[in-house]
């Protein structure tokens, strides 16, 4: 099957959700999904994005910004709210989250009238995903999923079609990678080091946090060692360095890479 088979195909799954609330992230799969609905697929769209506070600032601001000049809706989420939800251990916080925010978007798709709440998902997404078990409780339609589109024809096509973000690497939800509660020092802590990480490497990672504070470095094996090699440094940028975490445990990266 050619590329424009698989594309006309994607194209089929999305017309015939008749009417579209996209829940949008900023990243590669929801930004693709979203210019497809805009530009091709012909039937009405309406891009929601979550703001909730287990994002990185950059990702805040650049998704607001995508979903405002398609006119859609930004909703904010305090962690006041959020906290009850994640709850005190990082199990099943994934399924949890996904459960209220879908939960808040059917209610807001059935408001205006739209027909299918859609997301993300793809062919090459873990199937034993907490979260991917809730879209598929609540009936979220994942057009990605159902064409079977995985990660490298997603970008391929992005670029192709001039997005942007079609090399940005999958970025996790902090709260996920937290063990413990996911409070609010320790989310801005976890979001100033992969912004740190990020400006000085630029390689896929994941970041988290341990019941004592330990960080948790998720990366390719070619890439630990000039990880290794910043994070030992002494010199950190004060808003890490105030609090440099207790010991440093390595993992090897599933997913997020660049392939």
């Amino acid at each position: 099957m050619t590329v424009a088979d698989r594309l006309e195909k994607l194209l089929d799954c999305l017309r015939r959700c008749g009417s579209v609330l996209l829940a949008y992230s900023g990243g590669v799969d929801s930004a693709l999904l979203l210019d497809l609905l805009v530009r091709e697929a012909g039937i009405p769209c309406c891009p929601v994005f979550v703001d909730h506070p287990a994002l990185r600032p950059a990702e805040r601001e650049a998704a607001a910004a995508a979903v405002r000049r398609h006119g859609g809706l930004v909703l904010p989420v305090s962690l006041a709210v959020m906290a009850p939800i994640w709850g005190a251990t990082a199990a099943d916080r994934c399924y949890r989250c996904k459960q209220f925010f879908f939960t808040g978007l059917q209610a807001l798709a059935g408001e205006r009238g739209l027909q299918t709440v859609c997301d993300g998902t793809h062919a090459g997404d873990n199937p034993a995903r907490p979260g991917r078990r809730a879209l598929e409780e609540l009936g979220i339609v994942s057009p990605l999923l159902r064409a079977g589109w995985d990660k490298p024809l997603i970008r391929r096509v992005a670029r192709e079609r001039g997005l942007a973000v079609w090399r940005r690497p999958a970025a996790a939800c902090l709260a996920v990678g937290i063990e413990g509660p996911a409070t609010a020092d320790r989310l801005s802590w976890l979001a100033a080091m992969v912004d740190y990480l990020d400006s000085k490497l630029a390689v896929p990672l994941r970041l988290g946090l341990t019941d004592d504070d330990g960080l948790v470095v998720s990366c390719r094996p070619a890439d630990r060692p000039r990880l290794e090699k910043l994070l030992e440094q002494k010199k950190l940028p004060p808003v890490l360095a105030a609090r440099r975490p207790r010991r440093i445990v390595y993992r090897q990266l599933r997913g997020g890479a660049l392939v």
